[in-house]
């Protein structure tokens, strides 16, 4: 494969397993491919099977520089997202749709003529254009055979007007109604002025049915479905088993779209302790047309600075409505209105299609942010710069290359389980990970994290190279523990290489999750075994992101966007989850056993 490629080509786990659409950019920033998938990751890393591409394909991989995804709720999103953005940025290597007028299908409802009556003779019918103002159009639907298959289910089941306003007038004019009046596909109130209420409620039921409320249709039909298969009238019943399909197909909620005359800005954010990402969907007209990603620093301010940054630093369009995580203080309101010279509708998505896509604008958010700190961990530059960052702040004599972090989880104080994660230069290291089944002095468990830690610790370093058990001041019933464990594994020799050799290695640095108390229990364990001036030890408190050193009665306080602070925190988090993963193992094997 073409170096280029590798060099910027994201991790197969950093890709999520969700559907999306996704964006290929040159050198220049330029869209050049915009496609969609039921699986993003799937897709995604088949692209990198290079030798196994079309042609064209290989073309437009090669010449790509970097590649964007945004996650959706569905296909149907999908479909529909991809589509808005094939016309928006007309990649050089999208051929479908790109030289393509037409637009997904709609299902319009029609109340523009009342034909001299107290109350219009709706209209239902299928369109691609969002034209007349007297209209209500659901969809788009990216599956026009869904479409036209549920319109005929529709029309069987509640027969309303499908007809133009020339052939209603005809055939009222007449005294008799056209073809689908005669084989009941319609009511024909075009004869009968009597039928008007009873044709506006089944209309009513029609929109209820589009709006996502499908029980009483799809109840009807699996009634006529068993039916024909209770007397073995089986094409028939198989023929109404494809209607259903087809009509949640069609009911399949579409956050894509909304309202044609929807015009707004739906901010997603995801923030950690430290940074935060964002992800803005933009729609006008109802459709998403853009979306605006990056990563900033987090506050208690933040949906307040992101607006002041969109609409006031970078002068984007102030739109009439503003959907948000949370609500921003009325001063920045106050100052938006004053700029746009109107009222905005600033609030939180509570339920509907907005609430869908400010869920979505979330999750964009969360993986932007994950992508972010990977990439970080994986650059060369930022690595060095982050070991060297904590060798400084912790006053070391050289760099930590290798880190090693540890966790303490447990079930209401049972299952006590502890994690060793390891870093080396700033990777992680998966296969030199350890766990501690912690069991006290008693055999009974450890009354508390302290004591948790000062457990693991002893043990963790009674494998260093050059660990003296006699010199070592431990409490007794570790180094029994530790006697004991020796004599067994010394009968195989080959066991004890496999098993111990890369857990001899010298730690740089050990890290705590926790504060004052956690690193003063491990300091106290290294002084015991003997490793006092060898090892260094500090310890991460999550609240406040302080880091602590032994016997100080103040914490260490490194800049938010310090990449040695970034290094330290995923070290944490990656021991947390290690810790929570297998203590939950050990929950459910003792379950069962």
């Amino acid at each position: 494969m073409n170096e280029d490629i590798l060099s910027w080509r994201p991790k197969t786990g950093d890709i999520p397993k969700d559907p999306g659409v996704y964006k290929w950019r040159d050198e220049n920033g330029r869209v050049i491919y915009v496609g969609k998938a039921k699986n993003l990751r799937n897709r995604l890393t088949s692209y990198f099977q290079y030798n196994r591409l079309p042609p064209r394909i290989q073309r437009m991989v090669k010449t790509a520089r970097s590649l964007e995804w945004t996650v959706v709720s569905n296909e149907i999103e999908a479909l529909t997202l991809e589509y808005s953005w094939i016309h928006q940025f007309n990649p050089r290597f999208n051929v479908i749709f790109r030289n393509d007028d037409k637009s997904y299908p709609y299902l319009a409802i029609d109340n523009s003529n009342t034909f001299g009556r107290s109350t219009p003779v709706s209209r239902v019918h299928i369109t691609r254009e969002k034209k007349k103002k007297k209209s209500k159009y659901f969809g788009p639907y990216p599956q026009a055979w869904a479409i036209h298959s549920t319109f005929e289910i529709l029309q069987k089941t509640y027969q309303f007007r499908t007809c133009s306003p020339g052939v209603f007038k005809g055939a009222e004019r007449q005294g008799r109604p056209c073809l689908l009046g005669y084989i009941d596909k319609c009511m024909a109130p075009c004869i009968n002025k009597e039928l008007d209420q009873k044709h506006e409620e089944a209309i009513d039921k029609i929109q209820r049915f589009l709006k996502g409320d499908i029980s009483s249709l799809k109840n009807d039909l699996k009634q006529k479905m068993k039916n024909f298969s209770e007397n073995m009238e089986y094409e028939k019943a198989a023929e109404i088993r494809d209607q259903i399909e087809a009509i949640e197909i069609v009911a399949t909620k579409n956050s894509a779209e909304l309202d044609q005359n929807a015009n707004l800005d739906v901010i997603g954010v995801n923030e950690d302790e430290i940074e935060a990402g964002v992800h803005i969907f933009f729609i006008r007209k109802g459709a998403i047309i853009g979306e605006k990603i990056w990563i900033t620093e987090g506050n208690e301010n933040l949906v307040e600075n992101i607006l002041a940054q969109m609409y006031i630093q970078e002068k984007l369009d102030i739109p009439p409505e503003i959907v948000v995580p949370s609500l921003p203080e009325k001063p920045i309101i106050d100052l938006l209105e004053g700029i746009r010279g109107t009222n905005i509708d600033v609030h939180v998505g509570q339920r509907g299609d907005k609430r869908s896509l400010l869920e979505k604008a979330n999750d964009n958010a969360k993986h932007n942010l994950e992508k972010a700190k990977k990439r970080r961990a994986t650059d060369l530059t930022s690595r060095t710069q982050a070991i060297e960052e904590v060798r400084e702040a912790l006053e070391m004599n050289k760099p930590p290359m290798r880190m090693e972090c540890y966790d303490v989880s447990h079930t209401l104080g049972n299952f006590q389980t502890a994690s060793m994660v390891v870093f080396e230069e700033g990777l992680v290291k998966k296969e030199y990970y350890r766990l501690f089944n912690l069991k006290g002095s008693k055999g009974e468990g450890v009354p508390d994290d302290t004591a948790a830690i000062y457990e693991v610790i002893c043990r963790r370093l009674s494998y260093v190279n050059g660990f003296d058990i006699e010199k070592a001041t431990a409490k007794q019933y570790i180094l029994d523990d530790i006697k004991n464990n020796r004599s067994k594994t010394n009968q195989d020799k080959q066991k004890i290489d496999q098993n111990n050799k890369k857990f001899a290695y010298d730690p740089d640095l050990l890290i705590m999750d926790g504060g004052q108390p956690q690193v003063n229990a491990a300091y106290k364990a290294i002084c015991d075994m003997g490793f006092q001036n060898k090892i260094q030890v500090c310890s991460l408190a999550k609240r406040l992101e302080e880091v602590w050193i032994p016997n100080e009665d103040y914490p260490i306080i490194f800049p938010r966007d310090s990449l040695g602070l970034y290094l330290l925190q995923q070290l944490r988090d990656e021991s947390h989850r290690f810790s929570i993963v297998n203590m939950r193992k050990r929950r459910s094997k003792a379950m069962f056993d």
